[in-house]
């Protein structure tokens, strides 16, 4: 397996602002999260634990110095891992796919099956510089997709691979570590049984991406 996420203490330049075509290649399960209480807008915002996923996406058409080598640019987002109608990661789902979800598909969804697959990504820096993911949307119809430079990596304690978690950086080792499911993990022995079976989509369509 050859996994190409390790940044110790890298530096690498942002992704520039604007309307990309991205093509997501890392699909990262966080576990449960604590946050703790805090004020935003004058409003107080209770503690709560809460299931979050990392999704990345590489930027074909921007090439930035990632250690001193030119990498496509790439961009993050953290969401929390709930699929009501309101939540950001449906919403992002649903403007990727083109359509809304049908009740029946979200039975059936499985979070992988974005690997791999292309879309439009609007980005734009905060005041530190930083690249935020502004919006997502799908690909125009006829416009190609380029091809995937990283290699797809899919972190998922359902199928808890040691060698996938020993790839990824050393700050998305710590966040995973913070959450319970890690934490039972590692309480007992194991042993890694990697399943590297292609993600099952029981709603395939030409007319979209998963």
């Amino acid at each position: 397996m050859s996994l190409t996420m390790k940044d110790e203490g890298g530096s690498f330049t942002p992704c520039p602002a604007g309307n990309h075509v991205a093509i997501c290649y890392a699909v990262i399960d966080l576990g449960t999260q604590h946050s703790d209480a805090f004020n935003w807008e004058g409003k107080s915002i209770p503690a709560s634990d809460r299931p979050q996923i990392l999704i990345m996406w590489e930027i074909p058409g921007e090439l930035v110095d990632i250690d001193g080598e030119q990498k496509p640019a790439m961009v993050s987002k953290f969401y929390n891992a709930f699929f009501n109608d309101k939540a950001a990661l449906r919403l992002h789902l649903e403007a990727w796919r083109g359509r809304q979800f049908t009740e029946g598909e979200l039975c059936g969804f499985n979070i992988s099956a974005v690997l791999g697959k292309s879309c439009m990504i609007n980005v734009v820096h905060n005041d530190k510089g930083k690249a935020k993911i502004a919006g997502i949307a799908a690909m125009p119809k006829g416009m190609g997709s380029p091809e995937q430079t990283n290699e797809s990596i899919h972190f998922d304690f359902d199928n808890y691979d040691q060698a996938v978690f020993d790839s990824l950086s050393e700050g998305i080792q710590n966040i995973i570590k913070k959450s319970p499911q890690y934490a039972a993990i590692n309480a007992q022995p194991r042993h890694d049984h990697a399943q590297n079976e292609e993600p099952v989509n029981d709603f395939a369509d030409d007319e979209i991406p998963f």
